[in-house]
């Protein structure tokens, strides 16, 4: 999946050290994290305008012991022994002024239009949850290096209860439209539910949507409209106004990074029947509420 998101004219690498110690971790995170990290990382070399001749994006594991030395020069991380999740690209890079803002919620260096600046803001979070440790390596217009502290475990790989709960939905076949700008986002999403068995079409806005819809014939197919709300081009309430127009029986799941304080909303939830998913979202989330809002009887 992670190869798909990067361009053919960019090296993707894999360094994957064999043997490592277990580590305490959802899969479906530790997915998520990769995810967010390689998408900034094309970002980072798209940005970069063609520079260097060759760009490369390299993903790499091994275990380090970390010192008290090393805990004393990066708060929040912790001795002892870890396994080092790297990811690495020889993009644009980030000066000294940004780098202590990236992980903040909304903050991003991509304009208004791209991406909603809670990619690095997801990491961070789950990070945080697994009493993990990330921090970032930058050099402007060289390389940036994103490296996250994995403690070990000595507890031996229980059986894959966690992959049963992924995939308890897996017989569903439903028909879903993922709209949202944000490439990582979207991605995730759409993975997640085409491993649960749904059928998924994706668009990058409203417009898009519009277009997808009318070149597959989904209107009378489609069964769940999940879109971002605060788009280019056209918002994901006006998008789903349209829809319903067309057939008022397309359930609709609204998603949005921003409280409903920042946003205006149009129209009220209990009389249009939109349903809401705030961000951002872990993919069991995600699964519970779409399952909630297909299962649902007006």
């Amino acid at each position: 999946m992670l190869a798909r998101l990067v361009q053919e004219s960019i090296l993707f690498e894999l360094k994957l050290k064999d043997g490592l110690k277990n580590i305490i971790a959802d899969p479906v995170q530790i997915q998520q994290i990769l995810v967010n990290l390689v998408v900034n990382a094309v970002h980072a070399i798209q940005d970069d305008k063609g520079r260097k001749k060759e760009y490369f994006i390299r993903i790499s594991t091994h275990e380090e012991v970390l010192t008290e030395e090393f805990v004393s020069r990066h708060p929040g991380s912790r001795t002892g022994n870890q396994v080092l999740i790297s990811v690495e690209d020889n993009g644009i890079g980030m000066d000294e002024e940004i780098l202590p803002k990236i992980f903040e919620p909304f903050f991003s260096t991509k304009g208004k239009d791209i991406g909603t600046g809670l990619g690095l803001a997801t990491v961070y979070g789950i990070v945080k949850q697994n009493n993990a440790y990330i921090y970032v390596e930058s050099t402007a217009g060289k390389r940036t290096n994103f490296k996250i502290y994995w403690p070990t475990t000595s507890e031996q790989r229980k059986s894959e209860k966690k992959e049963r709960v992924y995939r308890k939905y897996k017989t569903h076949s439903e028909c879903i439209l993922v709209i949202e700008d944000d490439e990582s986002v979207r991605n995730l999403a759409c993975t997640a539910l085409k491993s649960l068995g749904y059928e998924v079409f994706e668009a990058k806005d409203g417009l898009h949507a519009l277009q997808i819809i009318d070149k597959h014939d989904l209107i009378q197919k489609l069964d769940l409209l999940f879109t971002d709300i605060i788009m280019p081009e056209m918002r994901g309430d006006d998008l789903a106004y349209k829809v319903r127009q067309l057939n008022p029986n397309i359930k609709i799941l609204l998603s949005s990074g921003y409280t409903e304080s920042q946003i205006y909303f149009k129209g009220d939830d209990k009389q249009t029947g939109y349903f809401k998913l705030n961000k951002p979202y872990t993919i069991q989330k995600l699964e519970s509420k779409i399952r909630s809002v297909l299962n649902h009887r007006a």
